[in-house]
């Protein structure tokens, strides 16, 4: 068995439909129809709605973390029903199916193979211009995780789109505890740095919550190996007035 074959049958699903409507469990459905045998893993479907730049960046820090052959099925698509192409994209160490908006591409690092989905045959029987997830990603990403090629969905595409580079320091997505996540890496500062974003101020970058007394502010290096805005046991977001997209003013950037 190779290395790219070790995860075959594997799907992760990541999305921006959250878990009261019936969306994800259809897409579910229609991976079934295509294979019943294959194994699905939620990624997460709570990304704000649309926030390519969050999907893209949950996609980067995740994938490592799953096995080799593994496919992931990205639907943030804020493009559904217009004429914005459906990617397949393979690399290295995964297969990845979704919106061509520069998700997958930010998402995937590495791209060595890039094709888009013209092929109708690999597609659902249901043909609507509103929900792509169900009736394009998931049966491509079911056929490509069962050991399509590739090659098998559409034509190779060697202008796919790409997010637009921030050179900037800002806040890049919140999670549910209201924790600001920021695209500062910790070797671009000093650990005395005073990090301010708003109304958030910290005097240094800490490595745990703990360090901080309960309803204190503090910058720290998470498990993602960047700087976060936080408030220990409490919510930096709501209290601090913090959002996506916000500046963040470290002290001492090299």
């Amino acid at each position: 068995m190779s290395q790219r074959s070790q995860a075959d049958g594997l799907i992760v699903l990541l999305t921006d439909f959250g878990v009261s409507d019936p969306y994800v469990g259809v897409m579910k459905g229609a991976i079934a129809s295509v294979n019943p045998d294959l194994r699905v893993i939620d990624l997460t479907h709570e990304i704000a709605p649309h926030d390519i730049c969050c999907a893209a960046f949950f996609l980067a820090q995740s994938g490592p973390h799953f096995p080799q052959g593994t496919t992931f099925i990205v639907v943030v698509d804020p493009g559904a029903g217009s004429d914005r192409r459906g990617l397949i994209v393979r690399t290295q160490h995964a297969t990845l199916a979704g919106p061509d908006n520069g998700v997958l591409i930010q998402g995937a690092g590495d791209a060595a193979e890039i094709h888009s989905l013209t092929e109708t045959r690999w597609h659902g029987s249901c043909r609507s211009h509103t929900f792509p997830g169900r009736d394009v990603f998931a049966p491509v990403g079911a056929h490509a995780a069962g050991g399509t090629p590739p090659g098998q969905f559409g034509s190779l595409v060697r202008d796919p789109v790409h997010l637009p580079e921030s050179a900037a320091s800002r806040v890049i997505c919140i999670d549910r505890f209201g924790n600001a996540v920021t695209n500062v890496r910790p070797d671009a500062i000093s650990a005395e740095a005073t990090v301010r974003c708003g109304e958030f101020e910290a005097q240094r970058v800490s490595l745990t919550y703990a360090t901080a007394n309960p309803g204190d502010a503090l910058a720290l290096v998470n498990s993602y190996g960047l700087v976060e805005l936080a408030v220990n046991q409490g919510n930096a977001a709501e209290s601090l007035r913090i959002s996506v997209g916000d500046r963040v003013y470290p002290e001492d950037v090299y």
